[in-house]
């Protein structure tokens, strides 16, 4: 997985900015950081098929970061990037857990809700067929987890069927006729795409396997 390490100090670069941060002080300044730390961490990413790590290195910058009143600076996606590393931060307990947590397998209380997941959907659907789907980079479940039945849908494959989507659409914009033939094409197109239920189980998502146990 790629990654990026953003490391910059709160007061700015220049002895202009120095100044105004510890002098003045005002909206402008903690705008222009904020903004050159969203530049900082979009550097990983050029499209939105695209994921990376960003660390953020530095008791300034932390410190920063910290403060509530920065974060009003920063866009709603960053915040909730910042949060969601926060939390992923609080989980680790242990060094060794960080090696552990790249696998990202699926947990056995990530396949309860899951489970609990299929019991509404049926529930509200009944009738209709209920899958199990997980997004996840591999097929890999946490020997603790029993998810038979269900499956990954890594996240390479979902790109996949983005793409797929995006072409039954645009043969579908221009396409003339009456409801009734434009549903035949819709049909058709979805086939040939392979987006209709059944194929997009069997063709773009797979089973679940147990993790590999990793010698200590």
């Amino acid at each position: 997985m790629p990654g990026i390490c953003v490391l910059f100090h709160p007061q700015g670069t220049t002895n202009y900015d120095v100044f105004r941060m510890n002098v003045v002080a005002d909206a402008a300044v903690n705008s222009l950081l904020a903004q050159r730390i969203e530049q900082g961490i979009g550097r990983g990413t050029r499209g939105g098929a695209d994921y990376c790590v960003i660390m953020l290195v530095g008791s300034k910058l932390v410190g920063w970061i910290g403060r509530k009143k920065n974060l009003d600076f920063l866009t709603a996606s960053t915040r909730v990037q910042l949060k969601l590393g926060q939390e992923v931060s609080k989980a680790v307990k242990a060094p060794n857990e960080v090696g552990e947590n790249d696998d990202n397998p699926l947990y056995k209380k990530d396949h309860a809700q899951l489970l609990e997941a299929e019991h509404w959907f049926k529930q509200a659907y009944p009738g209709r067929d209920a899958v199990r789907v997980s997004a996840l980079p591999e097929a890999v479940a946490d020997e603790k987890a029993t998810p038979a039945g269900s499956f990954a849908f890594r996240l390479d494959e979902v790109t996949k069927v983005v793409s797929a989507v995006r072409g039954v659409l645009v043969e579908l914009v221009g396409a003339a006729g009456g409801h009734d033939a434009l549903r035949e094409r819709c049909e058709a197109a979805l086939v040939k795409a392979k987006l209709k239920p059944a194929i997009i189980r069997d063709t773009f998502m797979k089973p679940f396997g147990k993790a590999k146990l990793r010698a200590k």
